[in-house]
């Protein structure tokens, strides 16, 4: 018991640089995936910006994120900095959601590597999903924000303490993310292949 006291008095000490690292983590994301989506917008719109509107549009992402972001930065100071049971359940959410975003992305983009790569090599049948092409860099960050907002939606739906409720909100949750990531795969084929 002392040892799990020891750990968890170390968990609370080192939970607010953890959770400076994790927003941080999570505003380099926003604005990487919000940047890296240009060129499927270029693509959608069969519009090339100029080197000015892209330094501009790239200045416009990290401006405009900067104002929610101190607004959320002064939010947590003022109403959960000062209680570590706060910090603690805010260091959950966030990181959990990092960690989903990444690894939705990541997993998409393996997966296009893998079918592109490999499996388009052993069957004629399978289609190849062009991992260059544009229109995945728009839509692979869409897929990480869903992966972490569904993680963070579930998270919270988790605290519900009657039984029949919980479960049900949780299977809500589970489901309309997964809808809406079938729904952003089968949309980015037949977008690729001019289907429908």
């Amino acid at each position: 018991r002392a040892r799990r006291d020891l750990e968890s008095a170390a968990d609370v000490h080192a939970a607010r640089p953890r959770l400076v690292l994790f927003v941080a983590a999570a505003a380099v994301l926003i604005i990487s995936g919000a940047i890296s989506s240009i060129s499927g917008i270029e693509y959608a719109t069969h519009y090339r910006f100029s080197r000015v509107e892209l330094e501009l549009l790239s200045l416009g992402i990290v401006g405009s994120s900067l104002t929610p972001a101190v607004l959320w930065v002064l939010h947590v100071r003022r109403r959960v900095w000062e209680s570590s049971s706060r910090v603690l359940a805010l260091l959950g959410q966030v990181r959990a959601a990092v960690i989903a975003g990444i690894s939705a992305y990541g997993l998409g983009l393996l997966a296009l590597h893998v079918i592109d790569d490999f499996a388009v090599r052993l069957h004629e049948r399978v289609p190849a999903l062009g991992v260059a092409w544009p229109g995945w860099s728009l839509l692979l960050p869409i897929m990480a924000l869903n992966a972490a907002l569904t993680v963070v939606w579930y998270r919270r739906l988790a605290t519900i303490r009657s039984g029949w409720r919980r479960r049900l909100s949780l299977t809500v949750a589970t489901s309309v993310g997964l809808v809406v990531f079938i729904a952003l795969v089968l949309g980015g084929f037949c977008w690729q292949h001019g289907l429908g």
